[in-house]
């Protein structure tokens, strides 16, 4: 596996996300219970992997009804710090101290009296440029934001935003928009000076600006009709356009290569930008006697 890994259940509900790296898992991975597509989603499992493909950080698991079950800290995949265990009625079922891998005597420090974890210093840039894009693909397109998120365990490797539309969508006019977005997207990136020392490389390249696309009718639910219902610009190389239909599982309508979709758009923008400034000119027919 090599980039962005995104699965859903039969009903379109994400099941899981992740991203590797030449096959090495890497930065945030994220499992979800099962929900209906009117349902809020209810996290499972979030890992967190190091460069290596070691487990780092704090590890969380939770029960279906949304309430934490397990949690355990991480350093270069062995259990480092605490490890606990709370029941539906959160009292504590389990609760150790580790370093390095081995079980200690001591117990871990009484949850009231930790210090919380500072907040990375990009988490704040990110969400500012992510924000300001939001408000642009709303005013421009009619886009509505649902979530937003992306692999920055050490520094902001990718950064993805999860759209919808209320309308029917054609292949073309998919095709269009999530290019426009996509590329907006890396251009506010790239922009945000105060982001920019956290990013993985610069320029942002559109590969790490990832674009999640539901195409929804009236109610805010997929399309199931056949036209296309979801678009992933997930990685630079490829762009997937889905259908839905009635209790069946996404289909591909096509798979194109990105640099592709970016050239199709282009050239018709070229070619609209064309036949305007013929018309602006005008043209003059005239008879000679």
């Amino acid at each position: 596996a090599h980039g962005h890994l995104h699965g859903w259940y039969d009903n379109g509900c994400d099941a899981f996300k992740g991203f590797f790296e030449e096959g090495v898992k890497q930065g945030i991975h994220m499992t979800f219970h099962r929900t209906e597509p009117d349902e809020i989603m209810k996290k499972a499992r979030i890992l967190t992997y190091n460069n290596e493909g070691q487990l780092d950080r704090k590890a969380f698991m939770f029960h279906p009804t949304g309430r934490l079950w397990f949690v355990a800290c991480y350093e270069y995949g062995e259990v480092n710090g605490y490890l606990e265990s709370r029941g539906l009625d959160k009292k504590m079922l389990v609760s150790a101290q580790y370093k390095n891998g081995i079980l200690q005597k001591e117990p871990p420090i009484p949850p009231e009296k930790r210090g919380r974890l500072k907040p990375a210093p990009y988490g704040k840039y990110v969400d500012e440029a992510t924000n300001e894009f939001f408000k642009y693909a709303k005013k421009k397109f009619g886009v509505k934001a649902f979530g937003s998120g992306g692999s920055m365990p050490f520094d902001v490797e990718t950064i993805g935003v999860q759209l919808s539309i209320r309308k029917k969508g054609t292949i073309e006019e998919a095709r269009e928009l999530i290019v426009n977005l996509k590329e907006k997207l890396t251009q506010i990136i790239n922009q945000h000076e105060k982001l920019r020392p956290y990013l993985r490389e610069f320029p942002f390249t559109p590969s790490r600006a990832q674009v999640y696309l539901s195409f929804c009718d009236k109610k805010g639910q997929k399309n199931k009709d056949g036209s296309v219902a979801y678009v992933l610009a997930g990685n630079e190389k490829d762009i997937c356009y889905c259908e839905a239909r009635p209790k069946k599982p996404l289909t591909d309508l096509l798979v194109e290569p990105y640099e592709e979709a970016v050239k199709i758009v282009r050239s018709k923008q070229q070619a609209k930008a064309s036949l305007v400034k013929t018309k602006k000119g005008g043209s003059h027919v005239g008879n000679s006697r």
